[in-house]
């Protein structure tokens, strides 16, 4: 089986992996949706590809031979009646843009401090916010006022 790897286009970058399910009950829903939700912040509304990998070892989806459902705009699915027994376990990634936006981790201020330092739009204004010790203050405004990246 020749398969081929997905893409990042030039100016995205890839999220890291997620698995959010397993495939007891229904089958393994690593939906766009769902993940949204769970990892505010994390990834974009609108990633221009998906990478999906068993868990077990790191092999593309397609070396399972099962029958799934992989897009950018629902995600990524495999329900357990369209195949002979329960569905693999997978895990999946997104190519989201990177130039000019960042993904801002919720849960790492030192993340979020290096990107606002790092950030030149930013810089001016958050520069002495986040040398003066205000920064948890800063951090908060923050994240309440910058839109989740589409």
């Amino acid at each position: 089986m020749n398969i081929t790897e997905p893409k990042c286009a030039e100016g995205h970058a890839w999220t890291q992996f997620f698995d959010r399910d397993n495939p007891s009950g229904y089958g393994d829903y690593e939906t766009l949706n769902h993940l949204l939700n769970e990892n505010p912040g994390k990834l974009c509304k609108k990633p221009t590809a998906i990478d999906a990998r068993l868990v077990s070892n790191n092999a593309p989806y397609q070396s399972a031979n099962q029958v799934v459902t992989i897009s950018t705009i629902s995600g990524f699915y495999c329900v357990n009646s369209q195949n002979s027994g329960l569905c693999k376990d997978y895990k999946v990634r997104f190519c989201c843009p990177s130039a000019g936006k960042y993904f801002i981790e919720y849960n790492a201020c030192d993340t979020l401090k290096t990107f606002i330092l790092d950030y030149p739009f930013f810089k001016a204004y958050t520069k002495a916010s986040v040398l003066s010790g205000s920064f948890t203050q800063f951090y908060h405004q923050f994240t309440r006022t910058i839109p989740v990246i589409d």
